[in-house]
């Protein structure tokens, strides 16, 4: 099935009713979009670019939403209806990254992409297509199924291998290098056992269950728990049982 949401809400898009697909350049909205033109629907397609690349080196040049939209415009091609790019990307600097980095920074692991729907998608979007007549279109189907339509429809990005990883960061850079530029180190001890084996940058560089790949161990160390209050990573060694989150001070 798929999901149509409009503001206010009605329950379903009538014949001629203005409906918009929300597509990222993936397989899954390239899909959406085409199974809206079998109806009688003023169908469009938006793109929101939530990144602007520039913050961080002054340069367009070979920015993945660049490529992202491309695709977007590929396959609205290929289906005959007009797609627009929206910058919502102070939008998303302001209710999604930097919560985001005062999350990871007090030791937290927020869900960047999680907030992104929330906040974005089906937040400024809606504001922006704010039009009684307007919907807006994702999909709800298996991933399976949707590959399946896509090569059945020969779509052009039917082959497109699937997005890894937080947006902003991308698929060719490593987290920890990314948000050390917004996030100033933070030296704290890891410990195993009580004793200390190595030491940390920020709490944000470890996530509960992680590999902590700490030197000179006879085996693997996992994340445990963090010490917010000690600036502690504490590790287990591999095969043992994790622990809930901790915050407690020191005896």
């Amino acid at each position: 099935s798929l999901g149509l949401f409009k503001n206010p809400v009605k329950l379903n898009p009538g014949k001629g009713d203005r409906v918009v697909v929300a597509m990222s350049g993936g397989v899954d909205s390239s899909v959406v979009a085409k199974l809206l033109t079998q109806a009688d629907y003023d169908l469009s397609a938006v793109y929101m670019r939530n990144w602007d690349t520039r913050d961080e080196s002054g340069s367009d040049s070979g920015c993945e939403w660049k490529k992202n939209y491309a695709d977007v415009q590929r396959v609205c091609k290929a289906l005959d209806i007009p797609c627009t790019m929206i910058d919502l990307s102070k939008e998303y600097w302001n209710t999604v990254f930097q919560p985001s980095l005062h999350e990871w920074e007090a030791g937290g692991t927020p869900n960047p992409d999680i907030w992104c729907n929330k906040e974005i998608k089906f937040g400024a979007l809606m504001k922006h297509l704010s039009t009684e007549d307007t919907w807006v279109a994702t999909a709800s189907f298996t991933k399976q199924q949707v590959r399946e339509k896509a090569h059945e429809w020969n779509l052009p990005t039917a082959a497109r291998e699937e997005s890894m990883g937080i947006c902003f960061v991308g698929e060719k850079r490593r987290f920890h290098e990314f948000i050390s530029q917004y996030i100033p180190p933070k030296p704290g001890n890891i410990i195993a056992s009580g004793k200390v084996v190595g030491v940390h940058q920020g709490l944000w560089q470890y996530t509960i269950g992680q590999n902590a790949r700490i030197r000179g161990m006879s085996q693997k160390m996992f994340v445990s728990h963090k010490d917010l209050l000690n600036n502690e990573i504490h590790v287990v060694a591999g095969g043992r049982v994790f622990s809930s989150p901790q915050c407690q001070p020191k005896n």
